[in-house]
C-alpha cells in the first residue's frame, strides 16, 4: 500500500512563487506615464533582481528565472531610453512633436 501512495505523491506539482516577477511586469506596463515611469522602472529592476536572487537561493520554491531576466533587460533598456529622451528634451530643448 505504501508504494501506491508514494507514486501518487510524486505526481503532485508544486506551484512556484512568481510574485516579484509579476510586480516587475506590472511596473513595466506604465511606460507611457512621464516622470512616474522612471521610478517604476527602478522598482521593476529591483523586483526582477529580487526574484532572481530568490530563484538562486531556492529554485524548487521560486520560478520564472528567464522571465525575470527578460524583464530586467527590458527595464534597463526602457530606463536608459527614458532618461535619454528627458535629457534631450530638457537640456537641448528638442521638440518631439
Amino acid at each position: 500500500m505504501s508504494v501506491t501512495n508514494m507514486g501518487k505523491n510524486e505526481n503532485i506539482k508544486v506551484k512556484k512563487d512568481n510574485t516579484y516577477t509579476w510586480l516587475a511586469f506590472i511596473c513595466l506596463l506604465f511606460f507611457w506615464a512621464p516622470f512616474v515611469n522612471i521610478v517604476l522602472f527602478m522598482f521593476s529592476i529591483y523586483f526582477s533582481l529580487k526574484q532572481l536572487r530568490l530563484v538562486k537561493f531556492d529554485s524548487s520554491k521560486y520560478g520564472s528565472y528567464w522571465f525575470s531576466i527578460i524583464l530586467f533587460i527590458i527595464s534597463i533598456l526602457c530606463l536608459i531610453i527614458t532618461v535619454l529622451i528627458f535629457y534631450l528634451i530638457f537640456y537641448y530643448d528638442i521638440k518631439l512633436y
